[in-house]
């Protein structure tokens, strides 16, 4: 179990007991789980992007630049603790451009695999 489900299961049962969404004691306690879920979530946003980035430069996908003088742009966005992470969209267009690489690297060699099977088969066949 990660730490995100243990803060959930820790609040649920206080959130039972304020009420219901509504309450003071609710939007507190709503307040509180948000704040103690924030630099967790921003680390696994952090994770993802530094595993997004390592794959896409095995791969030789070029990164899109940061923004510079901004806070954010398509692909990325400033954590609240000053990391830059990517976007779902730089997610996705690093994802997309990866898998394009792997597909230009991959068809050459199943076309060669496909014609050794083929010769295989083909010798099989005569010799049978």
């Amino acid at each position: 179990m990660d730490k995100l489900d243990e803060l959930d299961q820790l609040y649920e049962v206080e959130f039972k007991a304020t009420g219901g969404p509504g309450t003071r004691a609710y939007e507190a306690l709503e307040g509180g789980l948000q704040h103690e879920q924030e630099p967790l979530i921003d680390e696994l946003l952090t994770i993802e992007t530094r595993q997004r980035i390592r794959t896409a430069h095995r791969w030789g996908v070029p990164i899109p630049p940061r923004p510079y003088g901004r806070d954010r742009d398509q692909y990325w966005d400033r954590s609240r603790y000053s990391e830059w992470v990517l976007t779902d969209e730089g997610h996705k267009h690093l994802r997309r451009e990866t898998a394009v690489e792997v597909e230009l690297f991959a068809k050459p060699w199943l076309s060669w695999i496909a014609i050794a099977v083929s010769v295989v088969s083909l010798a099989v066949a005569a010799f049978t």
